[in-house]
């Protein structure tokens, strides 16, 4: 869009995740779209971020620039304001009639497609077939953990860059499980609402297509009596998912399998103790469609959950460094790894509760979730981590876990 003296100014969006972040030497705000919808991360000057507060929808370009430079504003000045709202709206990151019909666009396309293609690959693990084999080949190989048959697991969905060591001892576990679906219950990072998305998409990765299981999907959308969006644009952006697929690939080898692919949104909703997660009927009901779906399958199910714990430091909103927190997010993280193993999902639920979720474990809602849905009898935790970011000045910890009945 060209933009003229007269043209107003689009507000930035406010669904961009913005963090501090050090870039070619300087200190800059990375902006992100989580969604998808823009083209590209940018990177903003301090002097710059500044700038974009002003944008309002309202103000013209050339008000703009008399509030910023004022009697002594030039059409140099409105210039230069012209080419740098452009180039940001080109982007994608302004609330702009040019984004909004990117955004259609966008939607309108995934809506069509029938595969979820890859968003990680070339990021958080190889693009090429070979170097992603070669790769899950190392990490599988450092892992001394023995195959076995467990009938769930918790896993992180964190960059194999920095966290690949805690899939394989929980993808190990379920190795020899040879199952014929799996239910993935997976953290929604991006999309709240409903408290749960599906989708009947297949998923492609660099080492083929996982089908997922549109059968089972359609039964427990039949049996759940609650309304659920029929809306799959969540899925397109989302990597919980994704993340567990190459290993489950790896594990399989050539034999078949589908997966149920399940996105779950907050449920901070039940930590204000004004309504109970364990007398919700959207939860439970949610818990008796799988279980009814899958039983009436005939097909034997593994389950996984995907999601992290503590989330902490400037990155995370936190008015504080990481490093600081560390130690005591362990702590936190200890307890919550007891109550999964000890299959206790009341309890894992009611430690992020009682203290408002402060470390903001996403992965509260997918591993309830698990725990009640498969009610395994013992629980397994299998590997544990902290990712110091300290360019960002942040921290995630995470860690997997194998349950048996």
């Amino acid at each position: 869009m060209t933009y003229l003296p007269t043209t107003p100014v689009p507000a930035f969006r406010k669904d961009i995740q913005l963090s501090m972040v050090i870039h070619n030497g300087e200190q800059q705000i990375c902006a992100h779209d989580t969604f998808g919808y823009a083209s590209e991360e940018i990177y903003l000057s301090l002097q710059a971020y500044s700038l974009i507060q002003l944008f309002d929808n309202c103000t013209s370009v050339q008000g703009l620039s008399h509030k910023i430079f004022g009697e002594h504003t030039t059409q140099e000045n409105i210039d230069f304001l012209c080419n740098f709202i452009g180039s940001i709206d080109e982007y994608g990151y302004l609330e702009s009639d040019s984004f909004e019909q990117r955004r259609r666009n966008i939607e309108e396309e995934y809506a069509k497609a029938t595969v979820r293609e890859s968003v990680c690959a070339g990021g958080a693990y190889p693009s090429s077939e070979q170097e992603l084999r070669q790769y899950l080949d190392m990490l599988m190989a450092e892992c001394d953990v023995m195959p076995g048959n467990a009938s769930g697991i918790i896993v992180p969905h964190i960059d194999y860059r920095v966290g690949g060591s805690s899939y394989p001892p929980a993808f190990k576990a379920i190795e020899q499980s040879n199952a014929d679906v799996y239910i993935i219950f997976a953290t929604s990072h991006y999309w709240w609402g409903d408290f749960f998305i599906l989708t009947e998409k297949d998923f492609r990765t660099p080492l083929g297509i996982v089908k997922t299981d549109t059968a089972i999907v359609k039964k427990i959308l039949e049996y759940y009596p609650h309304y659920l969006t029929n809306n799959d644009m969540p899925h397109k952006p989302e990597h919980s998912i994704e993340l567990e697929l190459p290993f489950l690939q790896y594990i399989r080898g050539n034999s078949p399998f589908t997966i149920v692919p399940i996105l779950v949104t907050s449920f901070h909703r039940f930590m204000n103790n004004k309504e109970t997660i364990e007398e919700s009927a959207e939860i439970n009901d949610f818990i008796y469609a799988v279980r009814r779906a899958v039983e009436e399958s005939g097909k034997k199910a593994v389950y996984i959950s995907s999601g992290d714990l503590s989330h902490i430091g400037r990155k995370f909103g936190d008015n504080y460094d990481a490093i600081s927190k560390l130690s005591e997010a362990e702590k936190a993280d200890k307890e919550l790894l007891q109550a999964l193993a000890a299959c206790d999902g009341n309890t894992f639920f009611r430690l992020i509760a009682d203290v408002r979720d402060t470390w903001k474990i996403c992965g509260c809602s997918p591993d309830y979730m698990l725990l009640q849905t498969l009610q395994p009898t013992r629980g397994e935790i299998m590997h544990y981590a902290q990712w110091d970011e300290r360019e960002r000045a942040s921290a995630v910890t995470f860690g997997s876990l194998a349950f048996y009945h």
